[in-house]
């Protein structure tokens, strides 16, 4: 539901930081 959803979102938004250097937010 919307747990799976934001936990894959969180996933991805790690992954692209790693990869992009995003700011720390």
């Amino acid at each position: 539901m919307l747990q799976s959803k934001f936990e894959q979102d969180k996933k991805r938004i790690q992954q692209l930081r790693a990869q992009r250097k995003f700011k720390p937010y």
